[in-house]
């Protein structure tokens, strides 16, 4: 597997894997269809505005194939976000591509940040609860093997995140 790094829409071939990966969708998300660029909670639209330009947006390809994304990006002078506009292909979910390959990178990109947050809306709270499971010692699903690094996250509550409730959880430190 290949991870690329992205900033904004200048390295066309990174994209274009992008674009194909996630055009997959059905239905198209907008947050993450090429065609919706113009608004401004889309993917597209925050690395062509400069939403990654502190920070990096991360597509994983194998053999030219789409596997996963996600970005990193600073929210204020003491945090940063970490597995932002975050995509797993259908076919690689149970292999936990964020965990071994992505949230490494991040976390040690972030090392200088007071605060790092993982975030997630209403419509992705199960991710949340996961985490509230695994601060209480207990297991986040039945049949799933967590990956450890995920245990070094906090839930700490909802918060307003570019204009949107939140729920955050934040590294441990």
């Amino acid at each position: 597997m290949n991870i690329h790094e992205i900033r904004d829409l200048s390295n066309h071939h990174v994209l274009d894997i992008l674009r194909n990966g996630l055009s997959s969708l059905n239905p198209l998300e907008p947050n993450y269809s090429p065609e919706l660029s113009n608004q401004s909670s889309n993917l597209f639209y925050l690395l062509e505005n400069g939403r990654y330009a502190d920070g990096c947006y991360y597509v994983v390809e194998d053999n030219g194939k789409y596997v996963a994304s996600a970005g990193w990006n600073r929210y204020d002078k003491d945090t940063a976000i970490v597995l932002s506009r975050a995509y797993v292909s259908k076919s690689h979910r149970t292999t936990y591509v964020m965990a071994s390959l992505l949230l490494p990178r991040m976390l040690e990109q972030c090392k200088d940040y007071e605060k790092v947050w993982i975030t997630c809306n209403e419509h992705n709270k199960a991710i949340y609860n996961w985490f509230v499971r695994t601060n209480q010692g207990k297991r986040p699903a039945m049949f799933s093997n967590w990956p450890e690094i995920y245990s070094n996250f906090e839930p700490i509550g909802k918060k307003i995140i570019y204009y949107t409730e939140q729920f955050v959880v934040q590294l441990k430190r």
